[in-house]
């Protein structure tokens, strides 16, 4: 992911931040960026160091979790924003979705 991340960054510079804030500049900050905090997240959780104490422990795992939803909610909403797009921004297809 952080390979991905940095090989795809000249294109992202130009692309994507230069642009004005609109809906698809916001969903694609929120699926890209919070990825690295779950992961982080989920890395201190695995391997931290003893005499972390369980309350610590849980903290991080509810953490990740909502993380993990929120991140799977916001794909899928982009999911469906690009069908609606490609379907000529179709009202009848977004009530459908």
């Amino acid at each position: 992911q952080l390979y991905d991340y940095f090989l795809n960054l000249g294109e992202e510079i130009d692309l994507i931040w230069s642009t004005p804030w609109n809906a698809g500049k916001i969903l694609y900050y929120a699926t890209k960026y919070p990825a690295f905090l779950d992961g982080a997240f989920l890395l201190y959780y695995e391997f931290a160091p003893l005499g972390t104490t369980p309350s610590t422990c849980e903290l991080l795992y509810k953490l990740s979790e909502v993380m993990i939803v929120v991140g799977i909610a916001i794909a899928e909403f982009v999911l469906v924003f690009r069908t609606w797009a490609i379907w000529g921004e179709n009202s009848k297809v977004i009530i459908s979705l």
